[in-house]
């Protein structure tokens, strides 16, 4: 599998970040003069780590429902060492 360049990387690129959203459905909404469709969006982050050799240490998928969320649980990932691969 080949992956293109990192969407983000942090740490003289010992970690990179790959995004993506996912789309599950539309909310109608009506109004007195327009209505639409409003998407109903999950955000998803793919998060790599790597070490100094270039091999992956570690890697975790994770997601929200908003890039707010998303970001802060990457940030949170990169902090906290560990060998977990889900």
């Amino acid at each position: 599998m080949t992956f293109g360049p990192p969407d983000d990387y942090f740490y003289n690129e010992q970690y990179f970040v790959y995004r993506w959203t996912e789309q599950h459905a539309g909310l109608f909404v009506a109004g007195p003069s327009n209505s639409g469709v409003v998407p109903i969006e999950d955000e998803h982050r793919l998060v790599m780590e790597f070490a100094p050799d270039g091999r992956l240490v570690r890697f975790r998928s994770l997601s929200a429902f908003s890039t707010e969320s998303v970001a802060k649980k990457v940030q949170e990932w990169i902090a906290t060492p560990g060998t977990e691969r889900k």
